[in-house]
């Protein structure tokens, strides 16, 4: 019985779905790049984006591309290590919502992404965007 309370653990704590600070709920998505497309992730979502990524999987399964880039790091490609070293999150809001920026070093550029955050059980991430370069999910379709 302790091994099954132990591996039930640590299979949750990959995901900060009781994360105390909005950037707690960001810093994941950085230690493992590309984690939202992952499908246990979809939890840590809640809409606009939620829709969007969903409606991603469903394009996904058809064979078809919609997104066709890493949120977390805008770009198709990352240097993991680079990314990991130069990562600085702030974050500002209040209990309820809250904004945090994800500025970091991606192939020499500097890049920043900025996720929106709502409290509902949890931090979780309502719209993620790269305004510099033109997009948030949440303006995104696919349909």
């Amino acid at each position: 019985m302790r091994q099954i309370v132990a591996l039930l653990m640590l299979a949750g704590s990959a995901l900060p779905a009781f994360a105390d600070e909005p950037a707690d709920a960001v810093r994941p998505f950085y230690e493992n790049i590309g984690m939202e497309y992952d499908e246990a992730s979809l939890e840590l979502f809640v809409d606009p984006a939620r829709s969007v990524i969903e409606a991603d999987r469903r394009m996904a399964e058809d064979g078809d591309l919609c997104l066709g880039f890493l949120l977390s790091v805008d770009a198709q490609d990352y240097d993991d290590a680079e990314v990991a070293r130069s990562l600085e999150l702030s974050q500002e809001g209040d209990d309820e919502r809250a904004e945090v920026t994800a500025r970091f070093s991606n192939f020499g550029a500097d890049q920043t992404v900025i996720w929106r955050l709502v409290n509902q059980d949890g931090w979780k991430i309502a719209d993620i965007g790269a305004p510099a370069n033109g997009w948030w999910l949440s303006e995104l379709s696919c349909d």
